[in-house]
């Protein structure tokens, strides 16, 4: 099975739907709960331009993992970020009944300042930033993209209690992918990872999906915070 960046993370938003519905440098003021060191520094992610830059490439997927990864490279401007609220959240097209400051960037620096939000497992999904007269520049997105075969997005979800669930599928399904399930929210703020790891066992090709509270998932990578074009979902 091939494993297609940006084809995977428009598919994120319907399987992160779907569950919802059943140092010094750190952004994280609040306690948050599962949280490894996020760095304020917001890089240059996937865009147009990088894209098209590494579509004459061998290997395109590489290119733009290995620009990312080796050489990084940090955005310098400055704006309001916002979390847009829609009707279906995530849903491309959804239409935005509100929004809300949750924080700035400064000089390429994120500060969030978030909020108490009423319902239980609120995600802090479509979050964007805004310039100075108010025109949209971008969507952040926290992650490790760690190789074509290995990434781990991560997301801020609001729990109302602290509340454990555990799953795991013994076997791959006839996809070859196996699902695992592994929560202990806290009450208050909580990093939620969704890991994707592709390998070959015993001949047959493996996509396991980890959806967790835990950092563990990083194997000591870190998250970073990326800007990505707006049209990139």
């Amino acid at each position: 099975m091939k494993f297609n960046l940006f084809s995977a993370l428009i598919a994120l938003t319907f399987i992160v739907l779907a569950f919802f519905a059943c140092s010094s440098d750190s952004t994280d003021k609040p306690n948050i709960h599962g949280a490894t060191d996020i760095g304020s520094q917001l890089y240059v992610g996937f865009s147009e331009q990088l894209l098209e830059q590494c579509n004459g490439s061998d290997a395109p997927e590489a290119c733009v993992l290995d620009y990312i990864n080796n050489h990084p490279v940090p955005y310098t401007g400055s704006g309001v970020l916002k979390e847009l609220i829609s009707e279906h959240p995530g849903e491309v097209g959804s239409k935005i009944i509100d929004t809300v400051k949750v924080g700035t960037v400064t000089n390429g620096r994120v500060n969030l300042d978030l909020y108490t939000p009423n319902e239980d497992k609120h995600m802090l999904y479509d979050l964007m930033l805004y310039n100075s007269v108010n025109e949209l520049v971008g969507r952040l997105i926290l992650g490790n993209f760690k190789s074509t075969n290995e990434d781990t997005y991560a997301w801020y979800v609001y729990s109302l209690k602290d509340e454990e669930y555990k799953d795991a599928d013994e076997v791959p399904d006839s996809y070859g992918i196996i699902r695992i399930d592994d929560y202990e929210w806290k009450e208050g703020w909580n990093i939620y990872y969704y890991h994707n790891k592709n390998e070959s066992i015993g001949g047959q090709r493996i996509h396991t999906i980890t959806k967790t509270t835990s950092p563990r998932v990083l194997s000591g990578g870190e998250l970073r915070w990326y800007l990505f074009d707006p049209d990139i979902h």
